[in-house]
């Protein structure tokens, strides 16, 4: 995206990330368009008067395809600019006023306001899409690839509104395979997952007072204190460009992103909660778990989390040192030893992950849905016209109405060709199994220390699944490994499993003498990792394509850690595309909502 102010005979780049534009000179005409020079932009910032109604119907005439973005100072202008045309493609809106607040504050209002509008006119041929929708509401069957927590999450609630679903796997069904490496990231790593408000972490904030210095994290190595299991060396193309757009996603957007996510992890919280109450026995008999607990290694980490989730409104308890400890004596020797500042206690809950899906499987099929294991998509098989008509698998087509891709990782050759391709990429979370022991925990925790090998940890209420024994899953990372797998015998990998083995010894000392004594650290002896679904810039993936039949293929995916949290959110999404039906998540999780970056440059003075 870019944004240019309309500066007298010139015009100044307000915030640039590369597109297309038009531009107007001084006496309010419009030059030629010119829709292949990237140097122009892709939102104006106007006074008002200099263009006219006609100037807009021309736009109209000649813009082949494009979307004009324009936010104008002058409301009496923006009134007659908006009625002079009902071309969709054309979009106005109020510049923020400058009033008493500082030109910093106000350069930013401009820019996430001009970066809304830029996200609207990304998103334009999806919503195009999904009001077609609205035509074929007797299309019903659905194709769905990928069988993890957001695909089974979504084909539940679809299949509950009468949509019939086939889940298509290639991995065998995990109910009765032993083998971990053989299954995803859902079914092969951690038995374990947790909802908060503040999943699907966006580590951009490169100006945050948890995540500090984060614009360099993926150039080195895990050993040399940075976030790559792979070495810098060794990335491809895709891979060198994921790490540039992560480095180039300039605070005010890192900011508007992390807005996003939030506020769809709290309508997801709603749909969470109106799930417990609906359906109770998918929550029975998976160590359901409610409220967290988190923990921080300095004051500052402490004040900045109690901050943002009153503002979010999931903190439930905040207080000194102290009264943490007096409240859960188990992490006394982290405080007292200066490990931990002490913490808080916010909104959200646990559950046993492996027990949670079998249940769901269990529930699709019932609502007549079926699932085809060990069958690998490899192709979307498109028309002359581009539209999707057929999935290729080794055993034919795959057709359907509809059809909704959530491949992780492992299925990024899936994504070939599509917005979505090279999006996501991968990184690494571990896993380890300590002894819930006396004084026990009855609630699950998060852990964050800043600049360690593994900065957060989740340690979630369980039982193993092989002794029954009450157990805390302690799940972390981070590794880096863009579009591969780690090796066996990484340096980086063993370096993680090590420093979690430390966060053991630091936070739950007796539980860990008693797991060295017994060598229980890893389920069945497997030192488990699971490489987890990441994009650059923060955001999820909803890309919306057409099929040939007048229905919808949707991509899903790369919501770095918040898969299962947002899973609710991401099915209603689905379900309203659909159904015609239009959702914010449509257009924040577009694709194209964020071109690679340019530089931030300076912001010009308010308009006068």
């Amino acid at each position: 995206m870019k944004v240019k102010v309309n500066a007298g005979l010139g015009s100044e780049i307000l915030y640039s990330l590369g597109a297309k534009s038009v531009r107007f000179s001084a006496n309010g005409k419009v030059e030629s368009p010119n829709w292949t020079n990237e140097s122009l932009s892709d939102v104006w910032v106007i006074k008002g008067p200099e263009l006219t109604d006609a100037a807009v119907q021309e736009l109209s005439r000649t813009m082949n395809g494009s979307v004009l973005n324009i936010l104008v100072e002058d409301p009496i202008h923006l009134s007659r600019l908006t009625n002079a045309t009902t071309d969709p493609r054309v979009q106005f809106d109020q510049l923020p006023e400058l009033g008493a607040q500082a030109p910093s504050v106000w350069e930013d209002a401009i820019v996430r306001k001009a970066e809304r509008m830029f996200a609207r006119g990304a998103a334009r041929g999806s919503r195009n899409l999904v009001t077609k929708a609205a035509q074929h509401q007797d299309k019903k069957h659905v194709a769905m690839v990928g069988a993890g927590i957001v695909n089974l999450i979504t084909a539940e609630y679809l299949a509950s509104r009468g949509y019939r679903v086939e889940v298509i796997d290639g991995a065998p069904d995990p109910r009765n395979c032993e083998d971990w490496t053989r299954l995803g990231v859902t079914h092969g790593g951690g038995n374990a997952r947790m909802f908060t408000f503040t999943e699907c972490d966006n580590y951009n904030e490169k100006d945050g007072k948890i995540y500090a210095d984060m614009q360099n994290i993926f150039r080195n190595t895990v050993q040399n204190g940075c976030w790559s299991v792979k070495r810098p060396e060794d990335f491809g193309t895709f891979e060198n460009t994921w790490i540039d757009d992560f480095e180039s996603v300039a605070p005010c957007l890192a900011r508007i992103y992390g807005e996003d996510i939030f506020e769809i992890n709290a309508q997801s919280g709603k749909l969470w909660n109106e799930m417990i109450d609906e359906r109770p026995d998918l929550f029975q008999d998976v160590f359901f778990c409610p409220d967290i607990i988190r923990l921080y290694d300095t004051d500052a980490s402490v004040n900045a989390a109690a901050a943002l989730n009153t503002k979010l409104g999931s903190l439930l308890d905040a207080g000194t040192p102290e009264a943490f400890i007096e409240k859960y004596p188990v992490f006394h020797s982290a405080i007292e030893a200066g490990e931990s500042a002490g913490g808080l206690t916010v909104r959200g809950f646990t559950v046993s992950v492996h027990r949670f899906c079998a249940k769901l499987i269990e529930r699709i099929e019932a609502l007549g849905g079926s699932f085809r294991w060990n069958c690998t998509v490899d192709e979307i098989l498109r028309d002359g016209k581009g539209e999707v008509e057929a999935l290729a698998c080794r055993s034919g087509r795959i057709t359907a109405d509809h059809y909704v891709l959530s491949p992780g990782v492992r299925g990024n050759h899936l994504l070939e060709g599509t917005a979505s391709e090279g999006r996501i990429q991968g990184i690494l979370g571990i896993w380890l199994h300590l002894p819930n022991l006396e004084t026990k925990l009855h609630n699950s925790v998060k852990i964050h220390r800043g600049g360690h090998v593994v900065e957060d940890i989740n340690v979630t209420i369980g039982q193993d699944e092989a002794t029954g024994e009450d157990i805390l899953v302690l799940g972390g990372g981070y590794g880096y490994v863009g579009m591969d797998r780690p090796a066996p015998d990484s340096k980086e990998l063993a370096a993680l499993f090590a420093e979690m083995e430390t966060v053991a010894r630091l936070y739950f000392p007796q539980a860990y003498e008693q797991a060295r004594a017994n060598d229980s650290f890893y389920p069945q002896g497997h030192r488990k990792f699971c490489v987890r679904p990441f994009t650059a810039d923060g955001l999820g993936i909803f890309e919306i394509l057409p099929t040939d039949d007048d229905g919808q293929l949707i991509i899903t995916g790369g919501h770095n850690t918040g898969g299962f949290a947002q899973a609710p959110a991401i099915a209603r999404a689905v379900y309203r595309a659909f159904e015609g039906i239009e959702d914010p998540m449509h257009t924040w999780y577009h694709p194209s909502r964020r071109l690679h970056a340019a530089a931030y440059a300076d912001v010009p003075n308010p308009v006068s």
